[in-house]
């Protein structure tokens, strides 16, 4: 691969940064004018064009194709777990690629031996620490765990990716402490490594104003944040960490949410084969998943925490999404909104739903439940009596099973 000029390098940097800067300031003033983190990107791109202008294409001479230079989904060489066991290489949501990797057709090299790119970005909404990967990796390892900040870190230590950038924005300023958490979590993993750079964007509301941490220190103050407070550290977060985790879990959900996870526990225990339930082991759980056992990766709907407000059933399967609306229970923009106190008739509702997706009947209470249990000896006391035999079958047994004479009440033959 060919070695880049610093000094272009040097002019789309500063695009870059510029790009970031007019991005999170859009942000900061309205986080919820954005459509998921699918809507920042987009705007971040637009921000990318419209700053680097002519800037960000490259001409291969001496009358080579024009090529732009900044390319979405860009392929890395490390690979990731993906459903079931099966390896892909990552996909980085930017990247600005290397002018010397352009042929003169207009192609991109993409050598062996890294990526034929200056910079790789990676954009996350609302995300927790769980969803940055697994950031400490080896390059050797398999089945590793995808997530934006491994994606750039390891791009990073393993395929000569010069620069990373990881911008994670955080719309509810409820979220602080898991905002706190990803940006430690971050650095520790890689901090050593000179060409990353990471922006963590909380938002603020009425009373509150937004708060920011940026990792090189001098880069919140490119970005002309330094007006924002940093992110703090929840001072419950530590007292989590020793707790187990479905008690952890529970600690973040409401009363209506509470009870739906009785009921749904209630369901496996009558039917283990039919439902199975999956919770987050994450310090800060922010959803479970309610799936079926023998397909683990086809999710019959995701229920979140209060760290994901509102509380919803979202991820929603058709199926489960027709039978929702059979119950009365339609989906507003994919979501159904979980009661804040416990409705017991909204539960029963989801729970038939369920049932109706499983195909099981709706009366169906599956197996007696403890204590009501049919033993050998209930069956057998009830068999009492109802078996025609001689008077002396008790005494003399031995007589009608296996022919021995019989014997007399004194004990002769």
């Amino acid at each position: 691969m060919a070695t880049v000029d610093l000094g272009i390098e040097q002019v789309l940097l500063e695009c870059l940064d510029e790009s970031i800067k007019d991005t999170a300031e859009l942000f900061l003033k309205n986080p919820w004018q954005f459509h998921g983190d699918t809507g920042i990107m987009h705007y971040l791109y637009y921000r990318v064009l419209c700053n680097g202008g002519r800037r960000l294409f490259h001409r291969a001479p001496p009358d080579g194709t024009d090529t732009l230079l900044f390319e979405s989904e860009h392929y890395t060489k490390e690979v990731y777990l993906r459903k079931g066991k099966r390896e892909s290489p990552g996909k980085l949501d930017f990247a600005l690629l290397d002018p010397g990797s352009i042929t003169r057709e207009g192609r991109v090299r993409r050598g062996r031996r890294g990526l034929p790119a200056i910079a790789g970005i990676e954009v996350g909404l609302d995300k927790s620490v769980d969803e940055m990967g697994d950031m400490v990796a080896e390059q050797t390892a398999r089945l590793v765990q995808p997530g934006d900040a491994a994606k750039l870190i390891r791009a990073i230590r393993f395929g000569r990716l010069r620069h990373g950038f990881l911008l994670e924005f955080y719309r509810d300023p409820a979220s602080e402490g898991v905002a706190r958490s990803d940006f430690d979590a971050v650095l520790a993993a890689g901090k050593d490594l000179a060409g990353l750079h990471v922006l963590v964007l909380v938002a603020g509301t009425g009373g509150t104003p937004p708060k920011a941490c940026a990792y090189p220190e001098q880069w919140k103050a490119r970005n002309r944040l330094e007006p924002y407070p940093e992110i703090k550290r929840e001072a419950s977060a530590n007292q989590d960490v020793d707790l187990p985790f479905l008690e952890r879990f529970q600690k973040h959900c409401g009363r209506g949410n509470l009870l739906l996870q009785a009921k749904l526990k209630e369901l496996k225990k009558d039917h283990p084969h039919a439902v199975r339930l999956w919770y987050s082991r994450a310090r800060l759980p922010k959803s479970m998943t309610v799936r079926r056992p023998e397909d683990p990766h086809a999710v019959l709907t995701r229920i979140t925490t209060r760290l994901r407000a509102p509380e919803t059933l979202c991820e929603i399967d058709p199926h489960l999404a027709q039978a929702l609306s059979q119950e009365g229970l339609p989906l507003v923009d994919g979501l159904l909104k979980i009661p804040d106190e416990g409705d017991l008739d909204f539960v029963s509702r989801v729970i038939r739903a369920l049932k109706t997706t499983l195909g099981l009947s709706a009366n169906d209470e599956g197996p007696p439940r403890a204590g009501t249990e049919t033993t050998f000896w209930d069956s057998l006391e009830k068999l009492t009596g109802s078996i025609e035999a001689p008077q002396d079958w008790s005494a003399k047994h031995d007589h009608y099973l296996y022919g021995v004479p019989r014997r007399d009440e004194d004990g002769g033959e």
